[in-house]
């Protein structure tokens, strides 16, 4: 460690344009470790690692030089002390541990804290997997194995080839709230439908263009895969100007039946065997599909071709527009009984406080293996190979055995029998009870929606397969296993509620925080608990990303996208030492007067005055973490996160920008009592208004620091909701510090 008084490198110069090259990718795609569970406006790692290096490095390196390097025994940065008051995801602890420092991580928020320490603590793979295991093998009250019953409660009919079965697994349930028209003579429940699309998907087949029928001698494309997302096809209406897909305008087109090995005439309907089959040239084309639903049967069905602005449905024959909900405007409603229009905020306002919007389910998509061809997989679902083909002729085999449809009886009865399951059990399993507190995001977006009490933000059968996964995880002897196999949980709380959304045009499920509020879905989408790999959300594929989390510890990296020399994901500093790391959860100015080490370098990213309210968010998870680590951790024994010594603005808990500057001034000093002389304090910030800049610059120089350079570097994704169609900034400045010695 040779930490010397003279100017850093950071002072100097930072290099902005790689760093940003490197930092726009990474927001959207985080490196395994800071996936391992949800924080709020995460930062890009590249930028803190080279924050770090600068500060470290004497002036006149070449940031870039040293930033795919090996630092595992560079003198400059092992053993080097950074103090991070805000510590929130991590970012700057796991850089600053790749590098060799020694690290001092403080958060006021027992969340935050916990992703931290689960994200650096040392763990042995072959024992998580081995607990992953036991946990699957429980038994449960109902007497079956975790596995076995959480599976069990999202089973549904194959349409395809399971009649009478209910194999099938389910990935997501459609789910739509109803108002009650506010019409004192009608009362009739109104579905709010914004549309009536349910999925859209432009897959690619492969076809033999103007192939020639032998029997009429007509040509037509000849389709070798077959495009669909239904299995019936009494359920498919093409459209006559292009369903043959792009660029083949209105040609006719037929499916390859490789059982049979031929094909049926689209023009004389004569079937023919197809000669030299393997010899004929293929070439592929997109063809447009779109799920749609039936406001008048509820008939789940599929269009293909540009969808155009009225259809008609194949079961009922009856027409709409399915771009066109019952939702004139944003928040409003009309009823198709009577006409009349209303906003939601009105109707609900107008239920007893203790009711919530009715809803029920709508459709279905769900997963065959027997149309999907057996197949083998590894134990978090990855790397699933096709070993064969389904043994019989099927419209879902090029979609792997996917499908929509429509929820039937039978699938009403499978989540009436979880409810009672429910009922019957809830006394014994472990969910959060307590109430909503008041605050900026929760009375706007939940308890003015009637969401008193946080268990309201699941359905039945969700509460059901969360509580009953939390009690067997409770069940885990290790305590460092339990706890890697609770944050597996606490972020699969966040992509299984009635707050995710599915993306019609990418199938995916949306988690609850896209936004950084809570945001009531009008139609939302229930994922499968236990389900497999292609269920974004489950908990065992979000175990899986806590397994490659926790491999990172091992075997670091950072993505390249500068050097065609270099690797793509270049192998460097491939151990974090989770020992160097002294985490705590509290108020930082008590602990930070209290630490006994001095800092080099304070490093951080401090809350964003109003713009993130980090404790009412953090809560949606506390709540459910507090039942299992209250018993180990007394910041976790209180009912809800701590706010009172939150350094924000919170006009509803009565937080003033005279009590953010206050609070933020209260770190800055004792960061600067903690320094030593020739230290520095670098950090990041990121808001739209001045008025907070004037606060934070207040703040610094009411602390005695001077700002010695700024650099702007790329900060949120821009893909992240609360930044589309705003005028929000998408940049961070870094503000690099030194002391002011009078």
């Amino acid at each position: 460690m040779n930490q010397s008084g003279r100017k850093r490198a950071i002072e100097e110069g930072f290099p902005i344009v790689e760093i940003n090259r490197l930092a726009v990718p990474e927001r959207n795609a985080f490196k395994p470790i800071y996936q391992m569970h949800k924080w709020f406006a995460r930062r890009a790692s590249c930028v803190f690692r080279a924050i770090l290096l600068g500060a470290m490095k004497p002036a006149g390196t070449d940031i870039m030089a040293e930033f795919y390097k090996d630092h595992t025994d560079d003198p400059d940065t092992n053993n080097v002390c950074i103090l991070d008051p805000f510590m929130g995801g991590g970012t700057t602890i796991v850089e600053a541990l790749r590098l060799g420092c020694r690290v001092t991580g403080i958060d006021l928020n027992p969340v935050a804290w916990f992703i931290v320490k689960t994200e650096v603590e040392p763990v042995d793979l072959k024992d998580l997997q081995a607990a992953f295991q036991r946990l699957e093998e429980r038994t449960t009250l109902s007497g079956q194995s975790v596995k076995e019953e959480l599976l069990s409660h999202y089973k549904t009919e194959c349409p395809c080839c399971g009649a009478g079965r209910e194999e099938a697994d389910i990935i997501y349930t459609f789910w739509v709230k109803a108002a009650i028209c506010t019409n004192p003579n009608c009362r009739q429940e109104v579905p709010l439908f914004g549309n009536y699309i349910i999925a859209a998907k432009t897959p690619s087949v492969r076809y033999i263009p103007d192939y020639q029928c032998p029997s009429c001698k007509k040509p037509f494309d000849l389709e070798v895969d077959r495009a669909s997302l239904m299995a019936e096809p009494s359920l498919m209406v093409n459209n006559p100007r292009d369903a043959a897909a792009d660029r083949r305008a209105n040609k006719r087109w037929a499916a390859f039946d490789p059982f049979a090995h031929q094909i049926i005439c689209p023009w004389c309907s004569q079937a023919s065997p197809v000669q030299q089959f393997a010899k004929l040239k293929k070439e592929r084309k997109k063809i447009q599909l779109t799920v749609l639903l039936c406001p008048h049967c509820r008939a789940v069905w599929q269009y293909r071709g540009t969808l155009p602005e009225e259809v008609q449905c194949p079961v009922c024959a009856k027409g709409y527009n399915p771009k066109q909900g019952n939702l004139p405007e944003r928040g409003s409603f009309v009823c198709p009984a009577c006409g009349t229009k209303e906003r939601i905020i009105t109707a609900i306002r107008s239920m007893p406080e203790n009711r919530l919007l009715p809803m029920s389910p709508y459709a279905i998509e769900g997963y065959c293996p027997k149309c999907a061809g057996d197949t083998t997989e590894d134990l978090f679902g990855d790397n699933t190979v096709a070993t064969n083909q389904p043994s019989h002729l099927c419209n879902l085999r090029d979609n792997n055995g996917k499908f929509f449809k429509k929820v039937t009886p039978a699938d009403l009865k499978r989540y009436l029998e979880a409810e009672r399951r429910w009922e019957k059990e809830k006394d014994i399993l472990p969910y959060p009870k307590s109430e909503v507190p008041v605050g900026e995001k929760t009375k706007s977006g939940l308890i003015a929606h009637h969401y008193r009490y946080w268990h309201q933000i699941f359905n039945t059968r969700q509460l059901l397969c969360l509580a009953t996964l939390l009690k067997a995880i409770d069940e885990e002897k290790d305590q460092t296993l339990k706890e890697m196999l609770l944050c597996a949980f606490s972020n699969c709380t966040g992509r299984n509620n009635t707050f995710c959304r599915f993306h019609n045009d990418r199938n995916t499920i949306e988690e609850i925080f896209s936004r950084h509020d809570y945001q009531p879905k009008l139609t939302f989408t229930e994922g499968n608990v236990f389900g497999d790999k292609y269920v974004r959300g489950t908990y065992r594929q979000i175990f899986g990303k806590l397994f490659k989390g926790k491999n990172f510890n091992n075997n670091a990296f950072d993505l390249n996208k500068l050097y065609p020399e270099i690797p793509k994901e270049n192998y460097k500093d491939t151990i974090i030492d989770g020992g160097k790391a002294h985490l705590k959860c509290g108020d930082s100015p008590s602990i930070i007067s209290l630490y006994p080490d001095k800092p080099h370098y304070v490093i951080t990213d401090p809350p964003y005055a109003g713009n993130v309210n980090y404790s009412e968010l953090a809560d949606f998870f506390y709540v459910w973490l507090r039942l299992i680590l209250a018993k180990t951790y007394p910041h976790f024994a209180p009912e809800a996160t701590s706010k009172v010594e939150e350094i924000i603005e919170n006009p509803t808990r009565g937080k003033t920008a005279a009590d953010y500057e206050e609070g933020l001034t209260a770190v800055w000093r004792r960061c600067y009592e903690s320094l030593s002389d020739d230290g520095l304090l670098i950090f990041t910030f990121h808001h739209a208004e001045g008025r907070a800049w004037e606060t934070l610059l207040e703040s610094l120089c009411n602390a005695g620091f001077l700002i010695e350079a700024i650099y702007p570097i790329h900060g949120e994704s821009e893909s992240s909701l609360h930044l589309i169609d705003k005028q929000a900034i998408s940049y961070d400045l870094i503000h690099v510090c030194r002391k002011r010695i009078n």
